[in-house]
């Protein structure tokens, strides 16, 4: 039995043979146990070590602050309303920041472990909060603050529409009281019980600014309470500004308003007395104005009043000369980039007595583009306005050999002019030939023809130079173009129909057609940005909702002549 148990305890002859003095393998074989032995401890003491980092926060979060740092976010709010508060200021340490409009507010590089949040507000309830951080972004939440202050509810509404507007901000003089709007355009504010009354500025994106002063004491000076205080309702102008002219004065002058019709200013006398030759209109997308107008008051030696072109920027109001000179400039189509208008010279030696030109607002560059050339026959111009658009211009052209009083060479051309390339088309063979309709949606020309042995009634296709000949002229009905939008999305035409003004109103491919019973001669003339647009009747402008219909008087306004936009007659 002792030898079993001897057997057992005793090395095998291999192991003594690693074990014997002065061995090779016992050297090898004594260093790999001792360095198995030091790693078994090694990693033993890793094991406990981390034993202790992840049981005991002290020592994790200050391991964890000598390598890094967190981010830590709360959102507040107001607890009565719900509605989120900014000018919060929130502090932890040292640290401290303010949050924004959405009562957010981030702090930046806070330590890790237990914290103590503060935050506060004027009239309302201070609130710490103990948390302990334990991520690199840590939430803290939602907190609400209990107001202590007067609560006064203040609702805004659109001034044409009076729909409310529901994304707003609040703020007194100080800019230290805030608040922002409800999904249904009412906000409350906290004020202080201290003051006699508070003046608030509401801002709206597309709006211009507006006030309101909230009285907080009664006519015995005594403060009133919470339910004494009475709610204000603030209406909200559309941004920008509205130019036109008018003899209100007494003098024809340029005048810009607000979109409301208020806060009306003169900008410079364009006429003498109250019924000069002056006509106004206004680019589609309501940033120029082209102004013909005597503003110089200059006569030429028939004693006839010569008139200038001028362009206007409609934001500040600033006049620039195009050209001057002549009694009888003619504006043919306005759009969001050039002028195009026609030049009848009075003088009957003149060679060439009538032109046609572009204005490019762009680049600020005039160019004749009738005729190109001088040299040639005598030649006198005789537009069609009815017919021209701003992309093409109709006209007869009257030549001769010398002068007008050569009767027998006398001959008269109907010709569409395109005004952006220049391509010209004659469109009639002979002088007994006129223009009788336009289909401008498809770029056709109707003509009756007079002369044998071509008499009868023709349509020329202007895109592709071809002319047919048909049986009748149909019956084209003029209607005005309807006026894009800034952004290009919705459209707004205007016609006279038995002597009322209709609209018809286009949204996302829909059209819908408003009656306005009391506007005479009524015609779109620009927008001001993407919900509203202007309407120039016969006795004033008007502005109009593109989503409500519903339209304002906002300016007298001064006519020379009934106009469609980019038409005259």
């Amino acid at each position: 039995m002792a030898d079993s148990k001897k057997q057992e305890t005793e090395p095998s002859a291999e192991v003594q043979q690693l074990e014997q003095p002065g061995s090779l393998f016992g050297k090898i074989g004594r260093k790999l146990v001792t360095i198995r032995r030091r790693w078994l401890y090694f990693g033993g003491g890793l094991l406990v070590l981390g034993l202790i980092f992840s049981t005991v926060q002290p020592i994790k979060f200050a391991a964890y602050n000598l390598v890094s740092d967190a981010n830590t976010s709360l959102t507040v709010v107001d607890s009565r309303t719900g509605q989120p508060l900014s000018g919060v200021e929130v502090s932890v340490g040292s640290q401290s920041v303010k949050t924004n409009e959405d009562g957010l507010a981030t702090l930046v590089g806070i330590d890790f472990g237990d914290q103590e949040f503060t935050i506060s507000k004027d009239f309302f309830e201070s609130q710490t909060v103990s948390t302990t951080v334990d991520d690199g972004n840590f939430e803290l939440g939602l907190v609400s603050l209990q107001p202590t202050g007067t609560p006064v509810t203040v609702s805004v509404v659109d001034w044409l529409s009076n729909d409310p507007v529901t994304d707003y901000s609040l703020v007194d003089e100080s800019g230290e009281l805030s608040a922002n709007s409800d999904d249904v355009g009412r906000a409350v504010i906290n004020l202080p019980p201290t003051l006699d009354e508070v003046k608030l500025t509401v801002s709206a994106e597309g709006y211009q600014d507006a006030s309101t002063v909230v009285k907080l004491v009664g006519s015995d000076g005594k403060p009133l309470p919470a339910d004494a205080i009475k709610s204000s309702t603030v209406k909200l102008v559309a941004a920008g500004k509205h130019t036109f002219v008018s003899a209100r004065s007494g003098n024809v002058a340029l005048y810009e308003s607000s979109l409301n019709g208020r806060s009306v200013k003169k900008i410079e006398q364009v006429g003498q007395g109250t019924s000069p030759a002056v006509s106004y209109s206004i680019t589609p997308d309501g940033s120029t104005g082209i102004l013909l107008a005597p503003m110089k008051n200059v006569r030429n030696d028939d004693n006839i009043l010569l008139r200038e072109l001028y362009s206007v920027d409609t934001a500040t109001g600033n006049i620039v000369n195009i050209d001057e000179g002549n009694a009888r400039f003619r504006v043919l189509s306005v759009d969001n980039n050039k002028v195009i208008y026609s030049v009848a010279l009075n003088d009957s030696e003149a060679r060439v007595r009538g032109k046609i030109k572009v204005y490019d607002l762009n680049s600020a560059s005039l160019q004749t583009i009738w005729p190109t050339s001088t040299v040639g026959n005598w030649r006198r111009l005789t537009i069609y306005n009815d017919y021209s658009n701003g992309e093409w211009v109709f006209f007869q052209e009257t030549k001769s050999g010398s002068k007008i009083s050569e009767y027998g060479t006398v001959s008269n051309t109907f010709i569409a002019l395109n005004s952006t390339t220049g391509k010209t088309v004659n469109l009639t063979s002979s002088s007994d030939g006129q223009v009788t309709s336009v289909d401008h949606q498809n770029n056709i020309a109707y003509i009756t023809e007079y002369k044998w042995p071509d008499r009868g009634y023709y349509e020329f296709n202007m895109n592709t130079g071809t002319k047919n000949k048909i049986d009748n002229i149909p019956n084209i009905v003029f209607t005005p173009p309807p006026v894009a939008s800034i952004d290009g999305t919705r459209f707004a035409r205007a016609e006279d129909r038995d002597g009322k003004t209709f609209v018809e109103i286009t949204i996302d491919g829909s059209t819908n057609t408003k009656k306005l019973n009391s506007i005479e001669g009524g015609a779109v003339s620009h927008w001001v940005g993407n919900e509203y647009f202007v309407v120039s009747a016969d006795d004033g402008d008007y502005l109009m909702s593109a989503t409500s219909g519903k339209v304002k008087k906002i300016t007298d306004t001064y006519k020379l002549v009934s106009r469609y936009h980019g038409y005259y007659y």
